[in-house]
């Protein structure tokens, strides 16, 4: 499924839900020179568009007159990413599920069932000539659906020319941000003692993402199916003077995906993964800094 995803030529419009919230995306996807090349834009609200060119990403608003280019870890830009031996894990049941029609082409339903409370369930319709997930859903303890992505329409291609994935062309007015690159992170003290069973640290690395461009630490956690994103940034108080206070930090949630955001050993540390809560303290309890105290 995840080579599809990659490695098919296609475009569609897929309707993507979080909560009441429901958005509508066309895309175009191809793979050539050895990499993916994606445009995606939004088809109602604000104009929105996201290039994809390997492992670079430009996110154009037109609205705002804002460009903002960043680099990224190889995965897609569709809401299904998972190793391709999640099938052999342990922490998840799967059950396969019924053939249905979804965008006018057949598909089987498979359901990752978690075995525990620390994940979320996930549901998805893959489609049986290529394998491309045509609907995936988020479900929470008591079945209820957090997030949802549905093709309305998709259709595989043969090629796709190159132009197709050009950059825009900018008018004047337009405030471009590049973001630093990722770079593996110098040894910082900052480990875990202690993940939730069947999470395992995958890499850490440094981005320029924080306050006046201040490398951000990033720890990358998961159990083969979701990922949980760990940011350490020094405290910057004039900032974000309410974090200085916060004994216990604060949690939000947008659908599936929960955000925890606290302060440790002078550092201000954001949690982002589609996690139950649970999940994200226990991480966030796990974490210390060898060169400081809590």
């Amino acid at each position: 499924m995840m080579q599809a995803i990659q490695r098919l030529d296609y475009k569609g419009v897929f309707v993507y839900q979080n909560d009441a919230h429901l958005s509508t995306l066309r895309v175009i996807h191809a793979w050539y020179g050895g990499q993916a090349h994606e445009r995606l834009v939004s088809q109602d609200g604000p104009r929105r568009e996201v290039l994809i060119d390997g492992n670079t990403v430009t996110y154009v608003r037109p609205g705002e007159k804002s460009v903002v280019i960043m680099r990224r870890s190889k995965h897609p830009a569709l809401p299904v990413t998972m190793s391709e031996d999640v099938w052999k894990s342990p922490y998840y049941r799967l059950r396969w599920g019924a053939v249905r029609r979804v965008a006018g082409m057949s598909c089987r339903t498979i359901v990752l069932q978690p075995r525990d409370t620390l994940r979320y369930a996930r549901r998805i319709c893959i489609d049986t000539a290529h394998d491309l997930p045509l609907e995936t859903e988020v479900l929470n303890a008591r079945g209820e659906v957090l997030e949802r992505m549905l093709f309305t329409s998709l259709q595989t291609l043969q090629s796709v020319p190159a132009a197709t994935f050009a950059p825009p062309v900018l008018t004047a007015g337009y405030t471009i941000k590049r973001l630093q690159d990722i770079h593996p992170a110098t040894a910082s003290g900052w480990h875990f003692s202690a993940l939730p069973e069947g999470f395992k640290l995958l890499k850490v690395r440094n981005r320029g993402l924080g306050v006046n461009g201040q490398q951000v630490e990033q720890m990358l956690v998961s159990d083969g199916v979701s990922t949980v994103s760990v940011f350490i940034a020094p405290l910057m108080a004039p900032h974000r003077p309410a974090l200085a206070n916060a004994a216990h930090g604060y949690f939000m949630r947008n659908g599936a995906l929960n955000v925890y955001s606290t302060t440790l050993a002078n550092h201000e540390v954001t949690v982002i993964g589609e996690v139950p809560r649970q999940t994200i303290r226990d991480i966030v309890n796990g974490l210390s800094d060898q060169s400081h105290t809590r």
